[in-house]
């Protein structure tokens, strides 16, 4: 299925084989079967709100700058792609990849003509020559790869000498509340499905995050928290918005529960709150790991 157009308009498409994504990732035979699409047309006013605050710190990790050759790994709706192309200039080469081909859409109409190559493709088999890239980029996206080894190792195998990896993971749900909250209340109406709402930080482990790299073959590898903050002019018309409008896999899960459990799930994450109403404004600190690993 064509996605997007190259730097001289040509399609750019790798029409690689891939599972049913299930809001159980990849798991069979679950209650739920909702597809990481579903949420993409609101995923901007949710996780991509929050994720695109880091997006200059792992492009300067990555030494993302005039000439490079850069590939954004679950590139989402694009933000980081974006960025990248407004550095790299016209000598340079960014290409993004997701598995999703609605996210894929939505960040082509944001990249407005910007010479991007869009790619529908797995993270854990890139269809590129080796030695292709100076820069690799993935912003929270690692955790939702089943073989995460896989994916690094072809990373490794994609950089070029002196080239470098940029991710990012968030920190422990209680250091990114703004998805944290939500997903500990789910959870609450959906025991059976605990370990994959709160997927996202799969990675909130710095030890465990850097032991993913080196067994991939990385030798030289780093770690550090950004942490930042972010204002809500309310909870329900700019916090609760997005999970309303089914943004992201969490607001799809939201909307799958009763309306019982909805009006639960919706107390629950008001009540931690720094607010005595839904009306109120309030901030929220949040926290990512930003992992830096050299081609060695």
């Amino acid at each position: 299925m064509p996605v997007s157009g190259g730097p001289s308009g040509e399609i750019v498409v790798y029409a690689l084989p891939r599972p049913r994504l299930t809001f159980a990732f990849l798991a069979e035979g679950r209650r739920h079967t909702l597809r990481y699409d579903a949420g993409a047309s609101a995923y901007d006013r949710l996780t991509g709100r929050w994720s695109r605050m880091y997006i200059r710190r792992a492009l300067d990790a990555a030494r993302v700058r005039d000439g490079t050759h850069v590939l954004d790994v679950a590139t989402g709706t694009g933000d980081a792609a974006i960025a990248a192309a407004d550095r790299v200039g016209p000598r340079g080469r960014v290409v993004a990849i997701d598995i999703s081909a609605p996210m894929l859409r939505e960040a082509m109409v944001k990249a407005a003509g910007r010479p991007i190559e869009f790619a529908e493709s797995d993270a854990q088999s890139l269809p590129y020559p080796d030695a292709s890239f100076d820069s690799i980029v993935c912003l929270f996206g690692l955790m939702f790869i089943p073989d995460k080894i896989a994916a690094l190792v072809g990373f490794r195998r994609l950089l070029r000498p002196a080239g470098r990896v940029a991710a990012a993971s968030w920190n422990k749900p209680t250091h990114a509340p703004f998805a944290g909250l939500v997903a500990e209340a789910l959870a609450q109406e959906l025991p059976d499905d605990r370990s994959d709402l709160l997927r996202p930080f799969s990675l909130a482990d710095p030890d465990g995050n850097l032991a993913l790299y080196k067994t991939a073959g990385f030798t030289d590898v780093t770690i550090e928290l950004q942490t930042l903050t972010s204002p809500f002019t309310s909870f329900d018309g700019d916090f609760w918005e997005p999970i309303e409008a089914g943004g992201g896999r969490l607001g799809q899960a939201y909307l799958a529960l009763p309306d019982r459990a909805r009006r639960a799930v919706r107390e629950r994450v008001l009540s931690q709150l720094p607010v005595c109403s839904a009306s109120e404004s309030f901030t929220l600190q949040h926290s990512a790991w930003i992992v830096l690993a050299n081609a060695s």
